[in-house]
């Protein structure tokens, strides 16, 4: 074989493997860049939570803010939709509770 023709070769090959190399590291920054906004989105609506409950039922115990910051956007979402018919902490505890379990 010739050395342009080997050269022609690599050069393809390179080539290509730099497209693959490419599109996985596209592939892996998108994916990490989803996580983030999730990330984001379960950390506002925490903070969304903590807040509006400090502001219905005065200042949290500890146990629940931790709770609020650590709960998952399911939970979350079911705690900000039942804001306004919460009627105790206790309430927002099963809540926090039932969806650790």
């Amino acid at each position: 074989m010739e050395f342009t023709t080997i050269h022609r070769e690599v050069k393809e090959i390179s080539r290509e493997g730099s497209e693959i190399m490419t599109t996985i590291a596209e592939k892996l920054l998108n994916e990490g860049m989803e996580k983030g906004k999730e990330k984001g989105f379960v950390e506002a609506k925490s903070e969304t939570a903590i807040r509006q409950l400090s502001k219905k039922f005065g200042e949290l115990p500890e146990e629940v803010s931790t709770s609020l910051k650590e709960a998952d956007m399911e939970t979350l979402d079911v705690i900000l939709e039942q804001i306004f018919d919460l009627q105790s902490l206790e309430e927002v505890k099963k809540i926090l509770n039932k969806k650790q379990k």
